[in-house]
């Protein structure tokens, strides 16, 4: 094969340098590390939509714009070794065709082992709206000299094709760079499209219709008991006033009903300098302009108002914040946020700023990153249907899923995620770019995605990793399973008010029971925080005691910050994971649950905080300090992930002890006095269903209480695992052998755990 190109030491060598820097940018992409990645990114060439690539080598390669059927086919000028040639000076698209042929030299001299004659395609594919947009790949074809057999190498395709506004490809393309300005009235018009378009075709998310049969109308009992009316004065400054319950002015619910209404979701970041309180009412019920407001609020007043709609729902404004102890409004309000957010014609989604006052841009507006790129933009040549010629540009987004980036400010706030997961519709405001997601697709002003293309479930929820509606997660089944999620992302977040900690997660458990009941015939009881099946199906109530920290947690109760049991996740501040089982059949082996009940701080949020609790339950048990290496291999950890070789040999098993913090560890440590294991899945070695293992709850018994009871508090989980991969019959049996012995002989007995 051609021994003085493709063979050349020098070509050899150079093709082994670039393909070095993209092995280096994907092992930083399989790693997880984001800093990493952005640096292995920014080593490569710089190029962006306001400066594409363009050289000698690839300004006169003009691409034919078919509008339809599979497009066309343009064979580029240069062989071989000029392609070779312009790739050393730099041009992306003659580097990525010499990639591939270097990548496929085997197969090439497999195929064509004498004398192989290279040509070279890009192949231009229309779009098709919403699923496809323009495309264009990149195709290689190898001719035998010698007998004329002809083979084709893989190409590369998914290389996005956009053209700028106004130019003449841009009539048959309709995707454009990246809007940088959000508050651009070209931002407003897309995010109305994007709204109006979803109105009319996702029927998830359409909710009621009008008389006709065509305008989407908001149940009147999920509009806002206050809201902003945004209104302009006779100079057309905005202006806002709040209006609704104890206000001047009454919400008009059939008019919000037929005009809709926008929602605000953002990060606080301390104290705001303008609220709704008793002293307060009376002048923002008069109307005042929106810019005396923290500048992410003022923002979102004008995009609301660029938006069409004329109300607007914030939470520090629409909800007394008066810090009186017993705040009433409160207590009315936060039930409902679950129907506020639910049935919004849109939620604006602050999702990169840390405050309220850093708006909804927080970044400045010429400051497109190279590094969104991995390759291109390329700008090359274009010829329309109608003969027109203009410019196009080609390229490859280097992180689409924002999957290597920093999580936004918003992820990591508690109250935020039941906001997202219950809106129907979510304008984005991210630190890259502005998206759109609703319960079916999702969309980017700019990119590849101009309108809401449907989603791929499993793949991806929205551009903003932590930030997307419940689409995905309602289908999961069982509901638990829905709620098992929410739980460990909702757990990474943080409060500013710990005490908040099922409050600020409860319209989310509302609305998830209710979607048991109404769509499954599930009835779940909820309470503190975990979801129990009663009645025995699914995970039962075992799986909900069964949760685990993944490092070490602070217990909120031991603060005063709360009173929520111990045997709730929401007593702890951890990130949190549920147990998860071989099977959802457990034996009973007489193992029961007797009673649990959690006091309600506010009746009127049955899903809200509590004064305490209980559970009472009939179980084995035995003190951790009887335990001893010899009988079974002890694991103390909270990796969810274990190493083969943590395993014993014998038996390729062990007892895993996740204590919930550091204090059990040190009892551990010092031969586990004090702590006991209280079993709440039994063994099973024989018959059809696949066996079980041992696993249950660490309780600690701290003393007397003021009615003379010694009840226990929750300290830790623990379970035999065994590793089934490459286990024989035998490490089987004596795994079950050692698992059975450990709660043998010992008497069921009644707990009472607080």
């Amino acid at each position: 094969m051609a021994p003085n190109v493709i063979d050349d030491p020098s070509t050899i060598s150079w093709l082994k340098s670039r393909k070095k820097n993209s092995d280096n940018l994907r092992d930083a992409t399989l790693s997880g590390d984001t800093q990493r990645w952005l640096e292995e990114r920014r080593a490569l060439p710089f190029y962006s939509s306001l400066s594409p690539h363009t050289c000698k080598h690839c300004r006169d390669i003009t691409i034919e714009l078919a509008e339809s059927g599979k497009g066309s086919r343009l064979r580029l000028p240069y062989g071989l070794a000029e392609s070779i040639l312009a790739a050393k000076e730099g041009c992306p698209i003659y580097q990525n065709i010499v990639d591939l042929v270097f990548n496929f030299r085997a197969e090439v001299r497999k195929r064509v082992p004498e004398n192989p004659v290279f040509s070279f395609w890009l192949r231009y594919r229309p779009e098709v709206l919403p699923d496809e947009t323009a495309q264009l790949e990149f195709e290689v074809d190898v001719v035998s000299a010698e007998t004329g057999a002809e083979e084709a190498i893989d190409g590369d395709n998914g290389f996005t094709v956009w053209a700028l506004e106004g130019n003449p490809a841009a009539a048959p393309i309709s995707v454009r760079p990246y809007q940088l300005d959000y508050m651009s009235t070209s931002s407003a018009v897309w995010g109305k499209n994007c709204i109006e378009y979803c109105r009319l075709d996702h029927s998830e998310c359409s909710g009621l219709l009008g008389d006709d049969g065509s305008k989407e109308v908001i149940n009147p009992d999920s509009i806002p008991s206050r809201l902003l009316m945004l209104y302009q004065n006779e100079d057309g400054t905005l202006h806002a006033q709040i209006i609704g319950r104890d206000m001047k002015n009454q919400v008009p619910t059939p008019d919000v009903s037929r005009r809709g209404f926008a929602i605000l979701s953002y990060c606080w970041g301390g104290p705001q300098p303008i609220t709704l309180t008793s002293k307060s009412s009376k002048e923002l019920g008069q109307g005042f302009p929106v810019t005396i407001l923290p500048k992410t609020l003022a923002d979102a007043a004008l995009f609301t108002h660029k938006l069409g709609l004329e109300y607007l729902w914030i939470d520090a404004l629409c909800i007394f914040q008066d810090d009186d102890g017993d705040n009433l409004d409160k207590g009315r309000e936060i039930p409902q946020m679950g129907q506020y957010y639910g049935d919004a014609t849109v939620t604006l989604c602050a999702a990169s700023a840390s405050t309220c006052s850093s708006g909804l841009q927080t970044t400045p507006l010429a400051a497109e990153d190279p590094a969104n790129y991995l390759f291109g933009p390329i700008q090359l040549r274009a010829r329309t249907s109608a003969g027109e010629i203009g410019t196009i540009q080609v390229l490859k987004e280097a992180d689409y899923f924002s999957s290597h980036r920093e999580r936004e400010p918003i992820v990591r706030r508690g109250w935020t995620l039941q906001e997202s997961l219950l809106s129907r519709r979510i304008l984005i405001f991210s630190s890259h770019h502005l998206y759109f997601s609703c319960k079916v697709g999702n969309a980017s002003c700019g990119g590849r995605e101009p309108l809401p293309k449907s989603r791929v479930i499993g793949v991806y929820e929205s551009r903003v990793p932590g930030v997307n509606t419940i689409s995905s997660l309602q289908r999961m089944y069982p509901v638990v399973s829905t709620w098992d999620k929410v739980v460990n992302e909702y757990t990474q977040r943080l409060l500013g008010f710990p005490g908040d900690k099922l409050l600020a997660i409860s319209a989310m458990a509302a609305s998830l029971v209710r979607m048991a009941k109404d769509e499954r015939g599930l009835v779940y009881r909820y309470c503190a925080g975990l979801m129990f099946d009663l009645e025995g199906k699914d995970w039962g109530w075992k799986g909900e005691l069964l949760w685990a920290v993944t490092q070490p947690a602070t217990p909120l109760g031991a603060t005063g910050l709360t009173r929520t049991p111990s045997w709730s996740w929401a007593s702890v501040q951890a990130p949190v994971h549920r147990w998860s089982a071989s099977t959802s059949n457990f034996p009973e082996d007489g193992i029961r649950l007797l009673d649990l009940h959690a006091p309600l701080a506010d009746e009127r949020n049955p899903f809200g905080a509590v004064k305490g609790g209980f559970v009472k339950l009939v179980a084995r048990t035995r003190s951790f300090s009887t335990v001893n290496e010899s009988e079974i291999h002890i694991i103390i950890t909270r990796n969810t992930i274990l190493d083969d070789d943590m395993y014993d040999e014998s038996s390729r098993s062990a007892l895993v002890v996740r204590p919930d913090t550091m204090q059990v560890d040190d009892m551990i440590a010092s031969g586990g006095g004090g702590v006991v294991m209280v079993e709440l899945i039994a063994t099973r070695r024989n018959g059809k269903l696949l066996p079980t293992y041992p696993a249950g709850i660490l309780v600690i018994n701290p003393g007397t209480n003021s009615k003379g009871e010694a009840p226990y508090q929750r300290v830790g989980i623990f379970e035999v695992k065994f590793k089934d991969l490459s286990s024989s019959d035998a490490h089987r049996e004596a795994a079950l052998k050692q698992a059975q012995a450990l709660f043998d002989n010992r008497d069921l007995q009644e707990l009472y755990i607080v």
